[in-house]
């Protein structure tokens, strides 16, 4: 069977480019006037309104901001290809395996998870 994914790991590291473009002030955030810059960038126009109520759609934390696994987050509901889940496991693993050796060190799992999940790494 096909699942829906969201994104590869090329286009992971594309929105994270993004994501660190438009995040102007380098809060770690995308608030709602970086989105609407990013988006006009993509030839949208929405209004303020609409920007807010994208970013709340993802707004997990309800921070009215746009973290990057928020950001991810509404990027893949612009775009949902089906790949099959070997694909979609590769895929993730390849964002896990960040010196490309085909197994995950400790090292590498950590510093590829715990930023994501905002946990202090230096403990």
């Amino acid at each position: 069977p096909l699942y829906p994914v969201t994104l590869s790991y090329e286009e992971i590291k594309e929105y994270e480019g993004a994501f660190t473009q438009y995040d102007i002030n380098g809060d770690g955030v995308i608030n709602v006037t970086e989105l609407s810059r990013l988006l006009g960038t993509i030839g949208l126009n929405p209004s303020q309104q609409e920007v807010v109520e994208m970013i709340t759609c993802v707004d997990s934390n309800r921070d009215g901001v746009l973290g990057f696994c928020e950001f991810i987050k509404l990027m893949s509901r612009q775009h949902n290809p089906f790949i099959s889940p070997r694909d979609q496991f590769e895929s993730i693993f390849r964002v896990f395996d960040s010196n490309n050796s085909g197994h995950l060190s400790r090292v590498e799992f950590k510093n590829t998870l715990f930023p994501v999940l905002c946990v202090d790494t230096t403990a």
